[in-house]
């Protein structure tokens, strides 16, 4: 599958629209229009992040059908053994152009994660924070944890910020990409945390070694006024990432 540079966090159509104008027409890496959903989403209820999560009338409405893109629904839940019954009732909603999930959840159970997706969809397995934690941020340990969802996902995304804009360590990514991908070869690998147009230096190292690497992008491209999503921040950030990849 292609690698994407990602921005997460989309709100509406025209958002992506503005986005997509900067991003060129035969490029090797894919657009990740990444729209955030949860158990709340699904249950009708409040999100304490209101400028980030759409409703489940609004969040089919977000993707585009364009062959630039890849569309996925970045989701996140604390009640991980109905799983299968919240995607299947986000499957309603979710519209034609979704191509699959991301899956904000740590070390989920495969069993779970065989149920409730479907086999089509493209699947990414958040390493946050505290799934890097469990493994003692230990490459060769967490590398082998992977060997459970053979099959079962198609990314992988080393991603300690969870959305909140703090960056990630490039060394240390390294060394688990690294392991990784010797481990699965056929996993598609990415990185987030804290980028943004200014801080895609930390990408740099990565990009030789992983040409294929992919990236994602959300806290850094926040309005702090009211977390809506900086459209002239993530349109400098998705240009910028163009170029590097490019070189």
């Amino acid at each position: 599958m292609a690698p994407y540079i990602g921005v997460t966090g989309f709100m509406s159509h025209d958002e992506v629209q503005s986005v997509l104008e900067v991003v060129p027409q035969d490029a090797s890496h894919k657009l990740m229009v990444g729209v955030l959903a949860s158990w709340k989403t699904v249950s009708g209820r409040g999100n304490k992040h209101p400028g980030r999560y759409p409703t489940m009338d609004d969040i089919g409405h977000v993707f585009v059908d364009d062959p630039r893109t890849v569309n996925l629904i970045h989701y996140a839940t604390d009640d991980v053994h109905t799983l299968l019954e919240q995607t299947e009732q986000l499957e309603r909603y979710t519209g034609p152009h979704h191509a699959g999930y991301q899956l904000n959840i740590c070390w989920p159970e495969p069993g779970i994660v065989s149920k409730s997706l479907r086999t089509d969809h493209r699947v990414v397995l958040q390493i946050g924070g505290h799934a890097l934690a469990q493994m003692n941020n230990n490459p060769p340990t967490l590398a082998a944890a992977l060997d459970a969802y053979d099959g079962l996902i198609t990314d992988l995304l080393i991603d300690p910020s969870g959305g909140n804009g703090r960056p990630f360590d490039p060394v240390l990514a390294g060394e688990l990409l690294s392991a990784i991908s010797q481990r699965h070869p056929k996993l598609g690998l990415g990185v987030a945390g804290g980028l943004s147009a200014q801080t895609l230096r930390l990408v740099e190292p990565l990009v030789r070694l992983f040409p294929n690497l992919s990236i994602d992008a959300e806290g850094k491209l926040r309005n702090p006024s009211d977390d809506s999503l900086n459209v002239v921040a993530a349109r400098q950030y998705v240009a910028a990432a163009y170029k590097l990849f490019d070189r």
